[in-house]
C-alpha cells in the first residue's frame, strides 16, 4: 500500500496515563472528515507524494471496519482520509512487495491485504482464489503476536465518552449477547450513556490491559460521509464476535463529533504472503505488521 516495509523506520510513543478526554470543539461528521483530508494532503506534500503510491487500500478488517472515515462517492477521499487515520506516528501503512503485486489485479491486492487483516486479528491463516489475476495466494501468520505503542487520531462522540483509555487493538465487529449498558469510562460506577438492545453491531476497538473492560465504536454517517466514532465502554463479557464478513450499519452521525489522539497498542505479528501465478511460479515475502483501531493495516 504505501511505503517498502522492509526500510521502514519506526518511531515508538510514550504510553500515556489514561486520562479524561480533553474538551475539544465538536462538529459536523463531514467537517471533520474534510480536515482531515487536508491533513492526509498535506502529509502526501510533505512526503513527496509518497501516498499517491498506494495498491490496494484496505478499507478495514473483512467487511465489518470503515479505515477511519471516507467519502462513499469519492474513492480518492477515501484513500486519503485512511492516511489521515495513519496519523500514528512514525508508521508506515503496508506495501505488497512489488514481485506480488505485480502479479495481482489491483482488486486482488486488496483483497490478500483483506486477508492479512483478518490473520492479524486471529491469528490464523488465510488461502485465498484470484480468478480475475489467475492466481492463487495465501497469508500465514509464523511469529507470536506482539504489541506496538503507538498514538493515533480517532473521531469520538464528545458527549458520551468521558476517558480516552490505553487499548490493546481488537478492531472487530462484534455483538451484544443481551441488553447491555453503554458507559463512559470502563467501569460498572461510571455514567450510563444508553442500554442496547441484544444483537446491537458494535466496532470493538479494543481491550484494556487487565480488564474485562472495551472501548467501542459505532459507524456514524453524514450524507455521503461515513466513519467510526468512538461512543464510550462496555464489558467485556457482554459481546461476542461478528462473522469476518459481517457488514457493520451506520447510523446517523450527531453534531458532537470531535477528533483527538487515543493512547492504542497496536496488534501485531510476522506474515508471510505467497502467490502463484499463472505460470506456477511461486513468491514470497515476509514482514512485521500491525493492525491499527480502526481495521487500518501498517507496517512495522
Amino acid at each position: 500500500m504505501i511505503l517498502n516495509h522492509k526500510i521502514l523506520s519506526i518511531t515508538l510513543a510514550l504510553s500515556l496515563i489514561a486520562a479524561p478526554v480533553l474538551a475539544q470543539q465538536a462538529g459536523s461528521l463531514s467537517d471533520m472528515i474534510e480536515q482531515r483530508e487536508k491533513k492526509a494532503q498535506e502529509k502526501k506534500k510533505k512526503k513527496g507524494g509518497l501516498f499517491g503510491k498506494i495498491a490496494g487500500v484496505v478499507t478495514g478488517i473483512g467487511a465489518g471496519a470503515a479505515c477511519g472515515a471516507f467519502n462513499k462517492s469519492n474513492s480518492n477521499t477515501r484513500k486519503n482520509a485512511c492516511l489521515a487515520l495513519g496519523a500514528v506516528a512514525g508508521y508506515g501503512v503496508i506495501q505488497l512487495d512489488k514481485s506480488i503485486r505485480k502479479r495481482l489485479e489491483e482488486k486482488d491486492q486488496e483483497k490478500l491485504l483483506n486477508a492479512a487483516g483478518d490473520s492479524l486479528a486471529d491469528g490464523e491463516p488465510r488461502s485465498l482464489a484470484f480468478p480475475d489475476s489467475n492466481a492463487s495466494g495465501s497469508v500465514t501468520p509464523t511469529g507470536m503476536v506482539f504489541y506496538e505503542n503507538a498514538k493515533v487520531a480517532m473521531f469520538y462522540d464528545s458527549i458520551s465518552l468521558q476517558s480516552r483509555e490505553n487499548v490493546q487493538v481488537i478492531a472487530q465487529p462484534y455483538l451484544t449477547t443481551s441488553r447491555a449498558n453503554l458507559r463512559g469510562i470502563p467501569s460498572k460506577s461510571g455514567k450510563r450513556i444508553k442500554s442496547l438492545d441484544a444483537r446491537t453491531p458494535l466496532h470493538v476497538v479494543g481491550q484494556i490491559p487487565g480488564k474485562d473492560w472495551y472501548m467501542v465504536s459505532q459507524k456514524v454517517s453524514e450524507s455521503d460521509d461515513e466513519a467510526l466514532m468512538v461512543v464510550g465502554y462496555m464489558s467485556s463479557g457482554l459481546l461476542e464476535p461478528a462473522s469476518d464478513d459481517y457488514e457493520l450499519p451506520a447510523v446517523p452521525a450527531p453534531n458532537t463529533v470531535a477528533e483527538a489522539e487515543f493512547d492504542v497498542d497496536l496488534k501485531c505479528n510476522e506474515l508471510t504472503y505467497q502467490v502463484r501465478d499463472s505460470k506456477g511460479k511461486l513468491v514470497s515475502d515476509t514482514s512485521k505488521d500491525c493492525i491499527g483501531p480502526e481495521g487500518q493495516l501498517i507496517s512495522v
